[in-house]
């Protein structure tokens, strides 16, 4: 999948809500010279429902 334009992928919750975008920027030889990593949930909300990161790592989600 792509983030931003690169490599990348999204993590969910259990319920299939967005909880985070990680993207990995690569040099021309393929290796990793970047990681990016978004979980505030105002920047994530064009990509769909997301979820509570916080409530889940305090067990309430």
């Amino acid at each position: 999948m792509a983030v931003n334009g690169e490599p990348g992928l999204l993590t969910f919750g259990r319920s299939g809500e967005l909880l985070g975008a990680l993207s990995i920027e690569l040099d021309d030889e393929g290796g990793i010279t970047g990681l990016r990593n978004q979980i505030n949930p105002d920047k994530l909300r064009h990509l769909g429902e997301v979820g509570d990161l916080g409530a889940l790592l305090r067990g309430n989600a």
